[in-house]
């Protein structure tokens, strides 16, 4: 972030990357502040891209592990609709999603 700055294209996928890393070392709270981070700022790019569906899902991962439960179902149900909006009901990545 430091070195790009914070409109770095890649910035969103580097935030997402290390909330899954900390989201499994079980350090939530840095994990939610980075993939709350990377969600606001793909959406605000393109509200209806396969990595907002991506970093949904990831904040549905994280909520599950927080004890969340609702807002997991929401995040999971949110990317699950995307993908069948991008790819159509039977695409395997919103199968995937369903799986969470």
């Amino acid at each position: 972030r430091e070195a790009l700055g914070d409109a770095h294209p890649s910035l969103p996928v580097v935030r997402m990357t290390l909330g899954q890393v900390l989201t499994a070392q079980g350090r939530l709270a840095e994990a939610d502040t980075l993939v709350t981070a990377a969600l606001a700022q793909l959406k605000a790019r393109n509200a209806q891209h396969p990595n907002v569906a991506a970093a949904l899902s990831l904040a549905g991962e994280l909520r599950l592990r927080q004890g969340r439960y609702a807002a997991a179902d929401s995040s999971f149900g949110a990317a699950a609709a995307m993908l069948a909006q991008l790819f159509g009901p039977s695409h395997p990545e919103r199968t995937a999603a369903l799986e969470g």
